[in-house]
């Protein structure tokens, strides 16, 4: 089946509640271009502009963000030789759940319905259906309750195709419910870059504002658990002991921090058969205090940075780690793991210096630029 044969077969309450977007990119006399698309509402095909011999992507949405009960699908195949950058349009808000919200009502009893007349996902015709992941439909996340906001995504990286993807930071709102899942297929020839973040919540930086109070009219201390595990990235995810000792610094972070009720996270890269990367936490509040200087400390912005596929030395981790290192505001780690893995995590206390981070690492980490002479 191609995207052009799929159909909206939506029921209209659910329009703009539960939405899939599809595209597929391929190499055409040496330029990559769009092979087909299909979006339905809110998602859309966004504009894409010439890179190299490559093309971008901004990936749209005409919603405001991801609500309580909302589930979101999207599935992205590059063929032989594509090169993509994809980058979003704005961060993902996470707007409150409510249990007993109508809408919530509503996907529960969707959850029981006949999916026999939703068409196959793309791809299905081609070998393995790009719409399941791990045997399991795509859109079927571990646990999930009828108001959690559901965000998966599916990517398939054919051999000498590259994709890099750089994601505005997530923001769960207060009282928000989120769990969001990716798995990237790649095969032996395939490159990736991939660089994602999410907030503690809406936060400003105010001096003096306490780490562990929200101070928009919330009151009272918020308390959060947060139990990740990382295979294959353990020493990327800890801080190192230059910066525990150093210390953020600089004006601490107001607004609501760690507010929202849950969020889950997953990260899966496998390249063939072979898991790569796993990287997966949840944070739920009212459990433990993420706040502790033991767990995330006055951080309230967080990213992993992943580059898989290309050639990598533990010089090169050396000289990044070398340039974090010195950087207020930040607490971060860097490694290269393989000969063509390598990882970088980040913690920062407010958005300037947590970007100005990122913005380096993606200066010696991306697949589309040599690294800049100016650190």
């Amino acid at each position: 089946m191609t995207v052009s044969q799929a159909r909206d077969r939506r029921k209209a309450a659910d329009v703009g509640r539960r939405a899939r977007l599809e595209l597929v990119f391929a190499c055409r006399d040496g330029r990559t271009v769009l092979a087909d698309a299909y979006a339905e509402p809110p998602f859309r095909v966004g504009r894409s502009f010439p890179d190299g011999d490559g093309l971008h992507m901004i990936l749209a949405s005409a919603a405001p963000g991801i609500f309580g009960g909302d589930s979101f699908e999207q599935v992205i195949r590059l063929e032989r030789g594509a090169r993509v950058r994809l980058t979003s349009q704005s961060a993902l808000q996470v707007h409150p759940s409510a249990v007993h919200d109508s809408r919530s009502v509503r996907v529960h009893e969707a959850a029981g319905r006949d999916t026999s007349s939703v068409p196959p996902p793309l791809g299905k015709a081609r070998g393995r259906p790009l719409g399941e992941a791990r045997g399991r439909p795509l859109g079927e996340a571990r646990g999930r309750q009828p108001d959690h906001a559901e965000f998966v995504s599916l990517y398939h990286v054919a051999d000498e195709a590259s994709l890099h993807c750089q994601w505005d930071p997530m923001i769960p709102f207060a009282a928000a419910r989120f769990e969001q899942r990716i798995d990237i297929q790649l095969t032996a020839g395939a490159k990736l870059y991939w660089s994602d973040a999410f907030m503690a919540g809406r936060a400003f930086a105010g001096a003096g504002a306490s780490a562990d109070r929200v101070s928009m009219g919330l009151g009272g201390a918020t308390a959060a658990s947060a139990d990740q595990q990382s295979r294959g990235a353990t020493s990327a995810g800890a801080a190192s002991a230059d910066n525990q000792s150093r210390g953020f610094g600089g004006a601490r972070a107001a607004g609501e921090r760690w507010a929202f009720d849950s969020l889950g996270h997953e990260l899966r890269i496998t390249r063939v058969e072979t898991l790569e990367y796993l990287e997966r936490y949840r944070i739920v509040p009212a459990e433990r205090n993420v706040a502790h200087p033991w767990v995330a400390g006055e951080a309230c912005y967080f990213g992993t940075t992943v580059r898989s596929g290309d050639a990598t030395s533990a010089s090169d981790a050396e000289r990044l780690h070398a340039a974090l290192v010195t950087r207020a505001g930040v607490r971060a780690a860097t490694d290269a793991l393989s000969a063509t893995l390598w990882v970088t995590r980040v913690m920062g206390s407010s958005g300037v210096p947590f970007h100005e981070a990122r913005r380096l690492a993606n200066a010696h980490m991306s697949l589309l630029q040599p690294v800049s002479p100016r650190e």
